[in-house]
């Protein structure tokens, strides 16, 4: 295990106990019935909040949890 993915790990363990379960993109994408590709959009563009754990050049790393699908749903309307 490399020491950025241990940082990452523990930023999601410390995440966990403060905020509760905290849910993937891909389940996200899921619970909302939609692509995974439209989560990461509207992350993107900023339309669902999320917690970004670990940012590279490709890829970040990104948690949700049920507040902020929550929030989403309300000020989008159903999916």
């Amino acid at each position: 295990m490399t020491d950025s993915t241990k940082t990452t790990n523990n930023k999601i363990l410390k995440l966990q106990e403060t905020l509760g379960e905290l849910y993937t993109p891909e389940e996200v994408a899921e619970y909302l019935k939609v692509s995974l590709s439209t989560v990461y959009d509207w992350t993107n563009k900023k339309k669902i909040d999320c917690y970004i754990l670990s940012q590279g050049k490709r890829k970040s790393k990104v948690r949700f949890d049920i507040h902020q699908i929550q929030q989403f749903i309300k000020l989008r309307g159903p999916v």
